[in-house]
């Protein structure tokens, strides 16, 4: 999956660029979502809806 789509490489995400750095993601299943070791993860429902081609859900706010 392209995550150039979701993210900008900056902040947290900027060693991500380095596909040596990138490759390292793992799933976690505290998290339910891909983190790298940095702490960088994305939001999983963000995650679902680029992977099945769906819109993103709208959050209601709290």
């Amino acid at each position: 999956m392209d995550v150039s789509q979701l993210i900008e490489f900056s902040g947290i995400f900027a060693p991500l660029k380095e596909l040596s750095y990138f490759t390292q993601v793992r799933v976690s299943s505290e998290a339910g979502t891909i983190v790298w070791r940095n702490g960088a993860d994305l939001d999983p429902d963000v995650l679902y809806a680029a992977i099945a081609g769906e819109a993103i859900p709208n959050y209601e706010q709290i």
